[in-house]
């Protein structure tokens, strides 16, 4: 007789991180060290949360938790009654908690997105952006509130986009990606695909993205893809990889 085997329920762990998040720690990290011209992240823990680091007769004690940061296997959370690692940073070294809270991590992470909620954060990009996407009001209307309205994207908007060259010009594309998919978009699709493309080669040497550049790419190849119509009422999803393209 073949006695039962019971099952242990499982033990209870940490929460299994998202990769993504992963991902955006790690470039919100170097966009950090970037900005404060720091070697390290013992040297930025240093400068910006000098308490958490005890000195003691065995030698210098601290948490290492800008070490996880840098490696992403520390992700910053807000947490009631304790300092929040993205403010304390971005009050010494402003505007890198815009990386962190990108619009690009909430379409890489496959979240639950709108149209509406696309155009607001494209809408609230620098002018350099806008002034390529919005349409602006001519000069005898300016003083008079009018309603925002996206310009017809084409191939000349789509190549100055692409070579502004910053991450918020990559944000910008990513955006347009998703916003092709939820108006199901070929053209504004192919446009926006091609132009991260061809920013790949100014983005990837940016100081807070050369490190993770390969990282990055992957999953907006990933989560990015081309469409294909093999026939007018078939569409494939394909996904073809930058690492491949820049060859």
């Amino acid at each position: 007789m073949t006695m039962p085997t019971f099952l242990q329920p499982p033990k209870p762990g940490r929460t299994k991180r998202n990769p993504i998040d992963v991902l955006r720690t790690k470039v919100w990290f170097y966009a950090v060290k970037a900005r404060s011209g720091l070697p390290s992240a013992y040297a930025i823990e240093l400068a910006i949360e000098p308490s958490i680091v005890k000195h003691k007769e065995a030698g210098v004690v601290r948490p290492r938790k800008w070490d996880g940061y840098q490696t992403g296997l520390r992700v910053p959370q807000r947490m009631v009654g304790k300092p929040y690692s993205v403010d304390i940073a971005d009050q010494n070294y402003p505007g890198t908690a815009s990386y962190f809270d990108s619009p690009i991590w909430a379409v890489l992470r496959g979240d639950q997105l709108n149209q509406r909620w696309i155009d607001d954060q494209l809408k609230a990009l620098a002018p350099a952006i806008t002034d390529l996407l919005m349409v602006s009001a001519p000069p005898m209307l300016q003083a008079i509130p009018q309603p925002d309205r996206f310009q017809k994207f084409d191939e000349e908007t789509a190549y100055r986009l692409a070579e502004i060259g910053t991450f918020e010009a990559l944000v910008a594309l990513i955006l347009l990606v998703k916003k092709s998919e939820l108006i199901s978009s070929q053209e504004l699709r192919e446009l926006a695909l091609n132009a991260y493309h061809h920013c790949q080669s100014w983005v990837k040497v940016l100081p807070e993205i050369a490190p993770i550049a390969l990282d990055l790419f992957h999953e907006i190849d990933l989560k990015c893809k081309h469409w294909i119509y093999p026939s007018p009422e078939w569409r494939m999803e394909v996904v073809i990889f930058s690492r491949e393209i820049n060859r």
